[in-house]
């Protein structure tokens, strides 16, 4: 190992010392292998898509149907055709679809998350996102599972009143109180008594904070629509990448806020004294293959056109391309995009000769988006409240250090399913101070759940998305946490600044895949190291967070953290507040923040007006045009999405009110391949409990028939020791459950039985169970709940659900045993909840089955470990 002196001291190179400086060996534990080599791998990682922290669906796993066909009719609000043998969803159910292919490259339209509209007979439908070629469009790939509504199914917008009217043909929607939602969001609708509002949709404008409005589907109507349900409508998708062994994501439209997470189940357990190693293979900007390349002419200035294989990271106009392995002259380099003409071809404007006016493709001519603005690609070992990652928002290469340590001030007060977070008047001598400690963006988390701050009233009242959903209201002033991020750009590491003028003189190119890694301790106050390789192929140190001898309180919450890789449209380092009232006739503002870091043209919300700039300057932005319209082309549809009543009116903005990047030059896509985190090994077992429940089956039990006889699962939320369901304690409760052994004990002549453990099974009304603490059963310091299920509504649907194990218990064996120690631990959900999974933690079902002849009695002990991640 080569080394080198310092202060006459003989030190290892960089990576030569762990997280804790100690000599670096080859005794890792704690080990995830993210290889997707063969699929998506859905027993380790959790996909989550939301748009301004609002979640909608989510897939069941294990509940694929039997698809005979899928055709679509071709109209321009494509109506999709499925044909099935399996029991029919119902109208208004959520369904997920996947594996569609035509030969326009169009079905994927088709693809994510539906609302049912209507079914008949073997066949139901639903309205593609856009136009699709009328056609079969299924393929032996295609998958067809059922979804659900996150938070037991009021994962919903919070709807006040429908009305559609004519001249011009709208809905506008009123919402009980500010929605949070920007001009552009989708949305889908389904259960209304007209026809206009079912279906998928965009946000066109915002008249107020409480309305929004968008086209029906049918015109010359004007009614009062009631009865129905609105969500947001997540456009995202995550697939496997079969033949290079990768996974690609991307929230696949550009409305601000959209997202897509793509986070492991389990949350790896810090120990003090130890360090963790992140890594990963990961391509930040989006890639394609180029199928043509043509121009008006050879001389600078003609357009190029440009046509891809696949849809190409959704770019808009003004986003930043690299085109490579053009064989002609000319055509290989960087431009802006001028135009998008479709889904698979955009023009530029080309600044040198040509050599020809068809470009000649080489072995692999490649499309690549370089540079763009109002979206960030990350990785690292990181959650919605605490961690750290690598970040390019377009722009600027960061990294990031998030934290949920900061307490504001006062106490606040929340309804349940309310979206206003209010001061505890009765704490008379701390008030909030809402106005100077956030701003519209700001993410909180309050009970263990995380919020984004949508609209600020006062020092005592803010408006935030999603709307709260713990199981009751917060009568009593409970602590807030703003959830806050230093960020590091690339030109200001500390270590190597990776741009071929420091230290490694290795020069990082995004538009290629890198290996890119970090390593930490906690302690409150331990450091963060960034890595990447370089030249080489070693490790480069390129920036390091020292938190000993900075803050006053832990540097984040905890040191326990997942795995993840999230896309989201948001510019993290352009959001401010401003400095000087902006008056309705004003062409210039003054920011509160410097705009180093914010694209040279875009456009801004202010309260409800969008705002274009055309220049900065220091904290100003320049050369604005007021009441401005964003136009995008999505699924080859040019749309326009205006905030506010007016276009090119301008309104007054006090002094403080938030100023916030919300145009989107492009929806990038994030591919990752092997993903390792690796903790020191040795001295890994803290000594604690084996946690048992015993269950005592006295009812006699029928040959052949499954009988359901009780859950058990992680609390979903815990604090000082103490568990219940979400929003009852401060914290999510993010601990694993390690299944070890259950035992059998059968009574009955020649009976036998057989016991299955099932996770996460469907049929159950989740408002039927009464969840008990273990610790009821006595002296059991445990974080899990248990639920019998005697009595309960609904019944297991045969067949859902992951069975991850069996055994065989006999009357005459005395205890049977199954040691279940080698299975993977039991987690919460991404987002939290009070469901099973993934609308909460993973739910473990036991069921047993008597074969030959009846049992009399069963009785059954679990055993299980807590690791308190």
């Amino acid at each position: 190992m080569s080394s080198y002196i310092i202060n006459n001291q003989i030190r290892p190179f960089n990576f030569g010392t762990d997280a804790i400086e100690r000599m670096r060996v080859s005794l890792g534990q704690s080990v995830i292998d993210a290889d997707f080599e063969y699929g998506l791998q859905s027993t380790k990682w959790q996909n989550y898509q939301e748009v301004r922290k609002t979640p909608s669906f989510y897939e069941i796993p294990g509940t694929d149907f039997v698809v005979t066909s899928v055709t679509s009719d071709g109209s321009v609000t494509s109506i999709i055709t499925v044909t099935t043998s399996s029991t029919l969803p119902a109208v208004g159910s959520v369904i997920v679809i996947s594996g569609l292919i035509n030969s326009a490259r169009t079905a994927d339209r088709a693809e994510g998350f539906f609302l049912v509209t209507g079914n008949g007979t073997g066949t139901f439908t639903y309205f593609a996102k856009g136009q699709i070629g009328a056609g079969t469009i299924n393929t032996n790939y295609t998958v067809l599972r059922k979804g659900g509504v996150f938070t037991n199914g009021n994962a919903k917008i919070q709807v006040s009143t429908v009305s559609q009217t004519t001249s011009p043909d709208k809905v506008t929607v009123t919402t009980s109180t500010t929605h949070g939602l920007i001009a552009g969001t989708p949305i889908c609708g389904t259960g209304w008594s007209g026809t206009g509002a079912i279906g998928n949709f965009f946000i066109e404008t915002t008249p107020a904070l409480n309305q929004f409005t968008f086209t029906p589907v049918n015109s010359g109507v004007t009614a009062t629509l009631t009865g129905g349900t609105m969500y947001v409508q997540p456009y995202s998708y995550t697939v496997h990448r079969p033949f290079d062994g990768g996974c690609l994501i991307s929230p696949a439209q550009p409305a601000n806020g959209s997202s897509v997470v793509r986070q492991s189940k389990k949350v790896f357990r810090y120990q003090s004294g130890k360090g963790f190693l992140w890594s990963s293979g990961t391509l930040f900007c989006p890639n394609n293959d180029i199928t043509s390349a043509t121009s008006t002419g050879t001389a600078s200035g003609s357009t190029i056109t440009i046509t891809t294989a696949i849809s190409h990271g959704a770019p808009q106009t003004g986003a930043t391309i690299v085109l490579r392995g053009l064989a002609t002259t000319g055509y290989n380099g960087t431009y802006t995009i001028a135009s998008v003409v479709d889904h698979l071809t955009v023009t530029v404007t080309a600044y040198q000769t040509l050599g020809a006016t068809t470009a000649v493709l080489g072995t692999q001519p490649r499309f690549i988006m370089q540079n763009w603005h109002g979206a960030s690609v990350r990785a690292g070992p990181f959650d919605d409240q605490n961690g750290m990652f690598w970040e390019f928002d377009g722009q600027t290469l960061w990294v990031v250090k998030r934290s949920s340590t900061f307490q504001i001030a006062g106490t606040c007060l929340v309804s349940v399913g309310g979206q206003t977070l209010t001061n505890d008047s009765s704490n008379t001598s701390n008030p909030t101070r809402f106005t100077q400690q956030f701003k519209v963006g700001d993410r909180f988390f309050l009970r263990g759940m995380t919020h984004t701050v949508t609209s600020i009233t006062s020092d005592t009242s803010l408006t935030f998305n999603p709307p709260y959903r713990g199981v009751a209201a917060i009568t009593v002033g409970a602590t807030v946490c703003r959830i806050n991020e230093t960020r590091v750009p690339q030109s200001q590491f500390n270590r190597d600044t990776i741009d071929g003028f420091g230290p490694s003189k290795y020069a990082v190119d995004l538009t290629r895949m890198q290996m890119i890694g970090l390593q930490y301790t906690w302690y409150g106050a331990g450091f963060i190291d960034f890595m990447i390789r370089g030249i080489d192929g070693n490790w480069v140190f390129v920036h390091r967070f020292v938190n000993n001898n900075v803050n006053d309180e832990a540097y984040m919450r905890t040191g326990n953290m997942p795995v993840r890789y999230e896309l989201i449209n948001e510019c993290a380092s352009a959001i401010s507040t401003l400095q000087v009232q902006l008056n309705a006739s004003d062409t210039s503002m003054t920011l509160n923040d410097t705009t180093t870091y914010w694209p040279n043209t875009g456009t801004v919300l202010i309260d409800n007006e969008f705002i274009y700039y055309g220049a900065k300057t220091g904290n100003i932005l320049q050369s604005l045009q007021r009441g401005y319209v964003i136009n995008y082309n999505i699924n080859d549809v040019a749309k326009s999405f205006r905030a506010g009543t007016a276009d090119g009116t301008g309104t007054t903005h006090t002094i403080g009110t938030s100023v916030n990047l919300v145009s989107c030059t492009c929806t990038p896509s994030l591919t990752h391949w092997g993903s390792a985190f690796i903790m020191d090994g040795q001295f890994d077992q803290d000594r604690g409990y084996f946690f048992n429940f015993t269950f005592n089956q006295s009812t006699s039990l029928s040959t052949g028939t499954t009988t359901p006889l009780f859950f058990l699962r992680l609390s979903p939320s815990v604090s000082n020791g103490v568990i219940g369901d979400i929003g009852v304690r401060d914290l999510l409760n993010r601990a694993q459950l390690l299944l070890q052994r259950l035992t059998c004990a059968v009574t009955g002549s020649g009976a036998v039985l057989n016991i299955q453990g099932v996770l996460n099974p469907l049929g159950f009304t989740g408002s039927s169970f009464t969840w008990n603490s273990i610790n009821s059963q006595g002296g059991q310091p445990s974080f899990a709940q248990y639920a019998t299920l005697a009595g309960v509504s609904g019944s297991w649907t045969v067949g859902s659900g992951e069975r991850i194990f069996s055994m065989i218990a006999n009357a005459t064996s005395g205890q049977n045993d199954i040691d279940l120690s080698q299975l993977k631990e039991l987690s919460n959900t991404v987002p939290g909840g009070n469901q099973m999974f993934p609308d909460g933690p993973d739910t473990l079902m036991i069921i047993a089955t008597p074969f030959y002849t009846n049992a009399s009695t069963a009785l059954i002990n679990i055993y299980w470990s807590e690791a308190q991640a």
